[in-house]
């Protein structure tokens, strides 16, 4: 391979990583809080994370689920809930934060979110 071949290759393999890496940072948060319905705890962590749409825009998606409902029960065997909690997880599915129960803080959450959208 000439060294223009070279040169050129490496070039390529530079701009593909940089168009690899901005994608990775436009790719969404997702926090899923599984909640008790008639909670003032959780009443009070909703309210926390009402804020989230307007404060990171598209970059968080958050979404409330009542932990009664199928999925919620779900979501408690899968994440070792008692009942209810917390779970924020990247574009790929991986989980970057767990919380359960009564131990949720939407301000704990969103130092999680506002770190991990910093890292990308």
């Amino acid at each position: 391979m000439s060294r223009r071949g070279a040169a050129l290759l490496l070039v390529l393999l530079a701009l593909g990583g940089l168009g690899w890496a901005r994608a990775r940072a436009r790719r969404p948060l997702f926090v899923d809080y599984y909640y008790i319905p008639y909670c003032m705890s959780c009443a009070r962590v909703r309210h926390g994370l009402d804020g989230f749409a307007a404060h990171f825009g598209a970059r968080v998606t958050v979404r409330t689920v009542d932990c009664f409902s199928a999925e919620g029960v779900a979501a408690a065997h899968k994440y070792g809930f008692v009942t209810h909690g917390i779970v924020v997880a990247d574009a790929d599915g991986q989980m970057l934060f767990e919380e359960k129960d009564h131990g949720v803080s939407a301000d704990d959450v969103r130092v999680v979110v506002e770190r991990e959208l910093q890292k990308r």
